[in-house]
């Protein structure tokens, strides 16, 4: 095998140097330095091409605008990434989501996308999303706030014992199927036959629940208004009867849900375990994540049998019949601020018969014993 001799850069220059400024040939030059012929053209033909680099001197805006190309470059790197993560989102999680959950994602007053674009990334049409999303007329919002008090007061009654008492006591003559349709909107579940067996997701039935932060309940309640409606989050520790985070908002979007649970976790620490209803909020791939991300066990109450939320029911009735039912609320701002009155009362000065007559801050931020 034939060995190729390897020269230095510096005579590779000392050659082109002297075949460029001494006007020799090039058959010279390879004789005076023992290189072939195909070597040296190689050699010229390299310096020739590096020469404009060589000349030139770069000024400022030559840098600048070098500059300016790299930054060009990195940040089409990082638009073709997020492209490639959004439609990594797109194709896995969205569409992976009921339509129903992706449009509780939408935030109509968000100021960097419009609706139509949020639609988009969500994929589901406008059509959809305004068909689900227009306002309630009056005669609908003063029936539900009737629904909601026979619902508060008799907890047990379905469908057709709440269409009969809305003829009887508010001569409101409505069929059962807009009866159940503004009880399905008001997040009103219908009671099961009592021979319901258990789902699996419920794992408080044999619980001896024993201390703070050992279960959290969370639920939605519908809250009512002269001429219009809204909707109340809250969380409650179950041993101390303390709500850890409430929030109130015009719909019941699933960012409401994880805002006030976010905020929960973050001012009281991770309970062992959280229970819910199974609304489509509470199913939702962004809730159940939130839940395993931070080693929460879930549980769901068993079919028609809103009594495995108690401890959050009871808060609900309380609050409506001692508080909310005694006031005419044209504003949410109204509503939220009486229910922040009601909240902190019952945190702090409300004593209860299942907590020996302590508070629920005093078993919860002081660790009374029972």
């Amino acid at each position: 095998m034939k060995n190729h001799k390897k020269y230095t850069p510096e005579f590779k220059e000392m050659v082109v140097l002297d075949l460029f400024c001494n006007n020799k040939t090039m058959k010279n030059i390879c004789v005076q330095y023992g290189i072939t012929y195909p070597t040296l053209r190689k050699w010229k033909e390299e310096a020739l091409d590096r020469l404009p680099l060589v000349l030139y001197k770069e000024t400022a805006g030559d840098r600048r605008v070098r500059e300016l190309q790299k930054e060009n470059s990195r940040l089409l790197d990082q638009l073709n990434k997020k492209e490639v993560e959004l439609g990594y989102l797109q194709s896995t999680v969205v569409r992976g989501m009921r339509v129903k959950d992706r449009k509780c994602l939408i935030e109509p007053k968000y100021p960097m996308l419009s609706i139509s674009r949020q639609c988009d990334l969500l994929k589901i049409s406008q059509s959809t999303y305004y068909t689900s999303s227009k306002e309630p007329s009056l005669d609908d919002v003063l029936i539900m706030n009737k629904i909601d008090e026979i619902h508060t007061n008799f907890p047990g009654f379905g469908v057709r014992l709440i269409n009969d008492r809305l003829r009887k006591r508010y001569q409101i003559k409505i069929g059962l199927k807009r009866t159940s349709s503004l009880m399905e909107k008001m997040k009103i579940k219908i009671p099961a036959k009592q021979n319901v067996e258990m789902a699996d997701g419920y794992l408080l039935q044999d619980l001896t629940i024993d201390h703070p932060n050992h279960v959290w309940s969370i639920d939605i309640s519908y809250i009512g208004m002269i001429d219009r409606f809204c909707y109340l989050v809250a969380i409650i520790d179950w041993h101390s009867r303390y709500v850890v985070g409430w929030q109130l908002a015009p719909t019941m979007h699933l960012h409401n849900v994880i805002e006030t649970m976010e905020e929960a976790l973050g001012e009281y620490g991770v309970p062992e375990f959280m229970n819910s209803d199974n609304g489509h909020q509470f199913t939702s791939n962004a809730y159940q994540s939130l839940l395993i991300e931070n080693e929460i066990t879930i549980s769901y109450n068993r079919k028609g049998k809103p009594n495995d939320n108690r401890a959050i029911e009871r808060l609900f009735r309380s609050l409506k019949q001692e508080k909310l039912y005694h006031e005419e609320i044209g504003l949410i701002d109204h509503a939220n601020q009486l229910i922040n009155e009601y909240i902190y009362e019952y945190n702090y000065y409300r004593g209860h018969t299942g907590l020996n007559g302590l508070t629920p801050s005093d078993v919860y931020l002081k660790g009374a014993s029972l």
